[in-house]
């Protein structure tokens, strides 16, 4: 699994962004390992994973997490 990147920008500016929100680990494809990440950044509360911005860590980052996964990738 590659590492967690906390931001879109430090994705591009590693060479790494594929372009979809979802692949949290930047390999390209969306696997187990974007969930799981998302599981662990969500349980250290580490902003990467307040998905709807609120400043909090509810089910609704969960659930708009799962919509961005289920869209894919471009």
């Amino acid at each position: 699994m590659g590492t967690l990147l906390r931001s879109e920008p430090q994705a591009r500016a590693r060479g790494s962004w594929t372009g979809c929100t979802a692949d949290l680990d930047c390999d390209g494809s969306l696997t187990i390992f974007d969930q799981q990440a998302f599981g662990n950044a969500f349980d250290a509360m580490d902003p990467v994973a307040d998905w709807d911005g609120d400043g909090s860590f509810t089910i609704f980052d969960y659930q708009e997490f799962g919509n961005t996964y289920d869209l894919g990738c471009p």
